[in-house]
């Protein structure tokens, strides 16, 4: 603890005062400052003579500065109070000492702001962290709550192609005609491979969300590319419905990961496929500045406005009729994301949708 000590003595001035107006005015002694750990009234009682009579008599009128030392801030400190003893200017004669007084009433202001501040910070800091952890309870318990309806979904979603495996499976043992048999295997066909395709999006969705699916970055070109999807699924397109393409004059090459693109493409065209029983289906691209904006427009059913927010959900399956899994967009969303670009759908009951991504040209 550092005290500054109360300075008194009699100086020149004060003694030929002193000897012109009488002894009354024997209490005008030079008096600088005080810091002390005490307060006033305990000065009042240590001090003597003049000194101590001229603080009872202009304490009241004067005043004093008592501020509280946060040992926190200050753990050296032996005292938790510091007082200013403010004196009338005429009782000092030297110029830096108003200026000694006026600094260091500006540090206990200072250590007063410093404590108060400090107080704010803490108070921050709690609420903050009492934010976070709300935060956090909630994201575990959503993060609960996906898991419980991903496990439900996709134990019914595995269930329901298991059943048709095996009951047609039965039937065939069963029937002796040649034709109901044929059909029969072609219904067993179709579930062993939507079954296989299920188990493919969840293992994608596990990597993808996890971290560790391969995304290998090469140069695409993107016309070849496209042409590539359109001889795929050309002799999938239902009777009646056209299937073409719309591509710029020029090539583009990027630098993305093929097999993944590929796949997102895909699916647009599979979802395009199922719905669209006449007109036509368009895929293509467009360059935008730094990104590709592809697409996979139809002519089909298209979807309700109220149903457009949930077409990239999980199990996501809006008509009941259709054979799928419900992840494929979802499994998109997440690919493109992973890629640096964006994924959406528009759509109009009756006209038809388009489903579109981009993707950067650079990554």
């Amino acid at each position: 603890m550092i005290t500054m000590e109360p300075k008194i003595q009699s100086t020149t001035s004060t003694r030929a005062l002193r000897s012109k107006i009488g002894p009354i005015k024997a209490y005008l002694f030079k008096a600088s400052y005080v810091i002390s750990p005490i307060t006033p009234s305990d000065l009042k009682h240590s001090m003597k003579g003049a000194y101590k009579s001229f603080l009872s008599k202009t304490d009241q009128a004067y005043g004093h500065s008592t501020s509280t030392i946060n040992p926190k801030l200050y753990p050296i400190s032996t005292f938790k109070q510091m007082s200013l003893v403010v004196v009338p200017s005429f009782m000092i004669e030297s110029p830096f000492e108003i200026v000694a007084i006026a600094l260091i009433a500006f540090l206990l202001i200072l250590l007063s702001m410093r404590e108060h501040r400090h107080k704010k910070d803490i108070l921050d800091t709690e609420r903050n962290m009492a934010e976070e952890v709300i935060r956090l309870r909630e994201k575990a318990e959503e993060s609960n709550r996906l898991t419980s309806a991903f496990l439900a979904n996709m134990s019914h979603e595995i269930r329901t192609p298991l059943n048709a495996i095996v009951g047609f499976s039965t039937l065939i043992s069963e029937s002796e005609d040649k034709e109901e048999i044929k059909e029969f295997a072609k219904i067993i066909h179709a579930n062993n491979e939507l079954l296989l395709n299920l188990i493919n999006d969840i293992l994608d969705m596990s990597k993808i969300e996890a971290g560790i699916l391969d995304f290998l970055y090469t140069e695409v070109e993107i016309n070849e590319l496209i042409q590539t999807l359109w001889r795929s699924y050309r002799f999938k397109i239902k009777e009646g419905v056209e299937f073409r393409t719309e591509l710029p004059a020029e090539s583009y090459i990027i630098h993305t990961e093929r097999n993944r693109l590929s796949q997102v493409l895909a699916n647009f065209i599979n979802n395009a496929c199922k719905y669209t029983f006449e007109g036509m289906i368009t895929i293509g691209y467009e360059i935008r500045k730094d990104n590709i904006y592809f697409f996979v427009s139809d002519t089909g059913k298209g979807i309700a406005e109220e149903n457009i927010s949930r077409v990239f959900e999980r199990f996501a399956k809006l008509d009941s009729f259709t054979q799928g899994t419900g992840l494929g967009l979802s499994i998109c969303e997440l690919i493109i994301k992973h890629l640096g670009g964006e994924i959406g759908v528009e759509s109009s009951v009756g006209k038809g949708s388009t489903f579109w991504c981009t993707v950067p040209t650079r990554k």
